[in-house]
């Protein structure tokens, strides 16, 4: 899904997303297809990664399997990154030459994503969960992303029609599945800069707050003799010490 920004409104998200950022460091994950441009990658966190409102930030140790959404973009193995959380892929588009714009995050994008944290997405190899014991597998998915993003390189397979088809159905992203964009600096001045290859990231719905239940007047009126009798018990020492003295 292709949608043009503004340089004016980009300037400004960016602006306002600077409390958002962690570092992370990402590497080539498991499975991978040798000498495949895509995922699975790893990102290990480094600091914390703050959530959109209602969701669990990101703490630092925590790790997670990903994917790209950008055939054009690249990264370093094993290198740090600052890492912000938004809607939409910065700078990318294989397929638009020159691109700076941003690119929406598709819901048929979050969907398989959503499957595969969660364990649910069954891969061509029969077996089941977040990694698929065949690189074979994690390209399909890749390509899949890359295709539902509109990146050359991306493939209309089982994985890309079984998103479509849920979408088409009425799944719609609730918020978990966000777009990670890596930068390699951050001032206060200038932002973000040095824009990297964009990854998936999944964040868990926030515990809600735990509700106060109001103590009955019973209760009250216990605490209220016992504050008392703790009264009357340091008068009854403190007369008791007058009579020593």
């Amino acid at each position: 899904m292709k949608t043009k920004f503004t340089v004016a409104a980009v300037v400004l998200a960016l602006t306002a997303m600077s409390a958002w950022a962690g570092t992370v460091k990402i590497e080539i994950g498991s499975p991978h297809q040798s000498g495949f441009g895509g995922g699975e990658f790893k990102i290990t966190v480094l600091t914390t990664i703050e959530a959109p409102s209602g969701f669990d930030d990101i703490l630092p140790g925590s790790w997670f399997d990903t994917f790209c959404v950008e055939t054009d973009e690249y990264f370093h193995p094993g290198n740090t990154y600052y890492a912000v959380w938004s809607n939409a892929a910065m700078g990318g588009g294989s397929n638009v030459s020159g691109d700076t714009g941003t690119d929406p995050l598709d819901d048929r994008t979050a969907y398989l994503y959503t499957r595969f944290v969660e364990g649910s997405l069954r891969a061509a190899s029969g077996e089941s969960g977040t990694h698929y014991g065949s690189p074979d597998d994690a390209e399909a998915l890749q390509r899949a992303f890359w295709f539902l993003e509109e990146e050359n390189g991306g493939a209309n397979n089982y994985y890309a029609q079984l998103a479509t088809s849920a979408v088409g159905a009425g799944w719609s992203n609730p918020g978990n599945v966000r777009i990670l964009q890596l930068w390699d600096t951050w001032s206060p001045a200038a932002g973000y800069s040095g824009n990297h290859q964009d990854q998936l990231v999944y964040f868990d719905e926030g515990t809600p707050p735990q509700e106060e239940v109001p103590l009955p007047a019973s209760a009250w009126l216990g605490l209220g003799l016992l504050a008392a009798l703790g009264v009357g018990r340091r008068l009854r020492r403190r007369r008791e010490n007058t009579a020593l003295s």
